[in-house]
């Protein structure tokens, strides 16, 4: 969809994607803390970073 959409307003416009792995947020408060840990623990154990990001540096990556 990002390509398509980049080929399309070229040169008008700028496409970009932001798609950060599972990030703990507002939307799991409803599932039980223990549930949403070890999902959080489960993606660390997956990515390079071996952790999850925090909302604050997925927000900073939209606004820029």
């Amino acid at each position: 969809m990002v390509e398509g959409l980049a080929v399309e307003l070229a040169p008008r416009a700028r496409v970009n994607a932001v798609a950060p792995t599972w990030t703990e947020t507002p939307l799991w408060k409803n599932m039980p803390a223990a549930d949403v840990q070890a999902t959080k623990e489960r993606f660390s154990n997956t990515i390079p970073f071996k952790r999850t990001a925090e909302i604050e540096e997925v927000e900073q990556v939209y606004i820029f």
